[in-house]
């Protein structure tokens, strides 16, 4: 059905569906249902403009696959192509893996389609060619490199001014086209600090130093001077696909409704998402958007095969809107558990804390046969993980209050989905691990070519501004260079193809000189030493990865073996685990203003817990942990502080309440002795009644 544009869109049969199910080896009926009535098959077939409520393990990471798999063949234009738009470039990755083998599939990943983010949306068609007409300079647009350049241009007494206010770096933003950095409590406008402010913010952005989300400010200058811009993205795109819509913040959601949908001829627009897992977008001070996901024209997509009816039951409690949620899954696993996963609340105090993950370890080591603890994915995650921006230590009543505090050796840089490596040693780490996960050399390519271009910058050459293709570009200044691609090349081979282990010594007088060479061919000799000394250091943190692939540990990875038994445990943040499925997933109790899991314990006792209202960071704490509760196909875990069922009705009321709603409670602040203690065995009336005396099992090796 074209849209006001005018544009000719494919018709999708059948047929086609039945065709591109068979590529994705889904079978010919995956999108047809028992009855030919699943709602996937009209989300896939509808060419008008609508939005899908996908709940968690609906499929719509493969409904949007294969939804680009039958346009990419179908697709009749050749200077007009689709835009694919997500928050992380995992849209991308999928099309790539999944697609990639296929012409139809590479061509979307080139002219005319965009496949990408919306920041590397806006940057590519908005925002940085506006930049460059006012012949300004784009050397960075990172946040850390451009507010701290900001906060050592202020002066002196600006920055004694504003050390006592926390979080006073971030006001270093600009909000609006004149370096307006909008309102700041207790600082006004006409104040010396906020002009100072002002001043370097504008200085530092004609240099060419920009945040990320400024990127939208200058975005949004061009759509109210240039009204052409808009004719001309829509000319070039009249069909969008929006992937995790719920995730857009107002500032995002009124850009996309500005440059797709507002006024005369706009293009189709389809947006899927699930608003219950609304973790990514912030809350702004610009007005709010009328382009809120979901619209009055919406997609139910309310059946998880990811999952069975009893996590559908605990995790239901938690959704702020109410969409039904139905579990029809899990998927079957390759033997036969050992006993029916039972899930669990771990209780804890201050002293029991450290026991949490191997207590979880050695549940799944009781539930699941060796072949799941090798093939499946068990995951430990927290809301919060990260340490305080002023180093404040931990309060004891705020503990625990991070990830850390289960795990010392927990490394926040390493967990997000897109991981910020602080050394080369752990862009090469982060390279083997998405390699060996996805077993696509090509992810581990353009990681390494990411910290080809961030040595490059530190060691004081060229900056540079992030294309989606890192590696093309590497290679397209070694071009320029004349020299380097040899070092380059062999880089590649032994850490991306071959995927070969490295030992510190190799790593020194092998690796880390060729490294120095490589970037002096690229940007000339080393002006920062010290620096580029520090970033190709070698280091404990992160090289794991890349010892030979028999190696126990990994980082974030928490190994808990028993005796024969051994099962991997990947600790990260909720937010690095959104869009992935787990084996079984146990969720941390964290702090932020109050104990997360303490704060929603009714939603556990009786399921009927508070969805609003109260106090007002409810909402989100209850998006956050419906997320890491729905994660899970087969098992689903709890750590709580034993206090938080001690307060209000007794304690045994409470684990009466729990047990009717298909939890265990396994309290370790009562088994002190054993290291890994075991979970409660069910008795023949199949009620939680006792401990089983398992002797403790070696502690987990955590080289």
């Amino acid at each position: 059905m074209p849209s006001g544009n005018a544009a000719e869109l494919p018709e999708v049969t059948d047929d086609d569906i039945r065709r591109v199910s068979r590529l994705l080896t889904l079978g010919e009926h995956a999108f047809f249902g028992p009855t030919g009535n699943d709602p996937r098959l009209s989300a896939l077939k509808r060419m008008d403009t609508f939005d899908v409520a996908a709940c968690p393990g609906s499929g719509k990471t493969t409904l949007l696959v294969a939804k680009l798999a039958i346009l990419a063949e179908k697709w009749p234009h050749r200077t007009r192509g689709i835009c694919v738009l997500s928050h992380t470039n995992a849209a991308r990755q999928e099309i790539e893996i999944r697609l990639g083998g296929t012409p139809a599939g590479r061509a979307l990943l080139n002219y005319p389609h965009f496949v990408g983010t919306i920041h590397g949306f806006t940057n590519e068609f908005l925002a940085l060619p506006w930049i460059r007409s006012k012949g300004w300079q784009v050397h960075a647009i990172d946040d850390d490199r451009a507010i701290g350049r900001r906060w050592r241009m202020l002066s002196d007494a600006a920055r004694s001014a504003l050390r006592p206010r926390r979080g006073s770096k971030q006001w270093l933003r600009v909000k609006r086209p004149d370096w307006d950095l909008g309102e700041i409590s207790g600082l006004g406008r006409h104040t010396p600090t906020y002009q100072n402010m002002t001043q370097v913010c504008r200085e530092a952005t004609r240099a060419g130093y920009f945040c990320y989300s400024e990127m939208f400010v200058w975005a949004n200058e061009v759509l109210g001077e240039r009204t052409d811009v808009v004719r001309a993205v829509r000319a070039r795109f009249p069909l969008v696909l929006v992937d995790e819509a719920q995730d857009t913040d107002d500032v995002q959601a009124n850009l996309l409704h500005r440059v797709f949908v507002a006024n005369e001829c706009p293009a189709v627009v389809q947006r899927v998402g699930d608003d219950n897992q609304a973790i990514f977008g912030y809350p702004t001070d610009t007005e709010p958007t009328s382009y809120k996901f979901p619209s009055a024209e919406l997609l139910p997509l309310p059946s998880s095969h990811r999952f069975g009816p009893e996590i559908a039951a605990l995790a239901q409690p938690l959704g702020v809107t109410k969409h039904e949620l139905e579990g029809l899954g899990p998927p079957g696993l390759p033997e036969p558990v050992l006993r029916e996963p039972k899930h669990t609340i771990f209780l804890f105090d201050t002293a029991s804390a450290g026991k949490v993950l191997d207590a979880y370890g050695a549940l799944l080591v009781r539930t699941f046969p060796a072949s799941v603890l090798c093939s499946g994915h068990f995951a430990a995650v927290g809301a919060v993980h990260k340490e305080d921006e002023n180093g404040e230590a931990t309060r004891d009543d705020q503990f625990p209050k991070r990830i850390g505090d289960y795990w010392s050796g927990y490394a926040p840089n390493l967990s997000g989905a897109e991981p910020r490596p602080d050394s080369f040693v752990q862009f090469l780490g982060v390279a083997r691990s998405r390699a060996d996960r996805l077993n696509h050399s090509s992810v581990s390519v353009e990681m390494i070519a990411e910290g080809v271009l961030r040595l490059v910058e530190l060691s004081g050459g060229k900056r540079f501004v992030r294309k989606q293709r890192r590696h093309r570009h590497v290679l397209e200044l070694l071009e320029q260079a004349g020299s380097g691609l040899t070092e380059y090349q062999d880089l590649l081979r032994q850490f991306a193809i071959e995927r070969a282990s490295v030992e510190s010594a190799a790593w020194c007088n092998v690796w880390k000189p060729r490294l120095l060479k490589l970037a002096e061919a690229m940007a000339g000799p080393c002006r920062n030493p010290t620096d580029a000394e520090a970033f190709l250091r070698w280091s404990d943190t992160g090289n794991v990865e890349l010892q030979p692939r028999n190696a126990t540990r990994r980082d974030n990875v928490y190994v808990y073996r028993e005796q024969a038994a051994e099962v991997s445990i990947h600790v990260g943040s909720i937010h690095s685990v959104k869009g992935q499925t787990h084996t079984a997933t146990l969720v941390l109790e964290t702090h932020w203003h109050a104990h997360h899991l303490e704060n929603l314990r009714d939603h556990f006792v009786d399921g009927r817990g508070r969805r609003k209202g109260g106090e007002k960071r409810l909402p989100s704490r209850l998006r956050m942990h419906y997320v890491a509760m729905t994660r899970p196909t087969h098992l689903l875990c709890l750590a709580m502080k034993r206090s938080s069922f001690e307060k209000g009705p007794d304690f045994d009321a409470n684990k009466s309440k729990l047990e009717a709603r298909w939890w265990q409670v396994h309290d370790l602040t009562r088994n002190q002795g054993n290291s890994a203690p075991a979970p409660m065995e069910p008795d023949q009336q199949g009620t939680v009644s006792k401990l089983a005396p398992v002797p403790s099992g070696p502690k987990p090796n955590l080289r």
